[in-house]
């Protein structure tokens, strides 16, 4: 169990780091330079693109900040969700597009997704099943 919680905590931050470089191009990178790093950029308004940039940057805090917090762990497994149903839309919007050389990227960030919701469900005992502390 210690092996699993150590990968989940692995895959958590390789996304987060994922999601916080993405974040932080899309925010701060001056929109020229950055349509020609990602191209899609070029095509749609500064707005929308610093608005995924936020996006972005959400995601990575609420995959890693609650478990290193240790606050409100299980908004983990929520953004974790989230993460998924963004890389599902992500990935539509390239095939759309005809962007296939980043299916790759959306494919390994779902899959980091689906492993962390995956990986917190089996490490996490529910309520009911955690032994009763005796009051001291």
């Amino acid at each position: 169990m210690k092996a699993l919680r150590a990968a989940v905590w692995i895959a958590e931050v390789i996304l987060a780091v994922f999601y916080a470089t993405a974040g932080l191009l899309k925010m701060f990178v001056p929109m020229d330079e950055l349509s020609t790093m990602i191209p899609w950029t070029g095509d749609y308004s500064e707005g929308f693109v610093r608005f995924t940039g936020l996006i972005d940057l959400l995601a990575a805090a609420g995959i890693l900040l609650p478990d290193l917090l240790r606050i409100w762990t299980w908004m983990t497994i929520l953004a974790a969700l989230g993460s998924a149903m963004l890389q599902i839309l992500a990935f539509g919007f390239h095939l759309w597009r005809g962007e296939f050389a980043i299916l790759l990227i959306n494919t390994t960030a779902l899959v980091l997704s689906g492993f962390i919701i995956w990986g917190w469900a089996k490490t996490r005992s529910p309520p009911e099943q955690r032994p009763i502390r005796p009051r001291l």
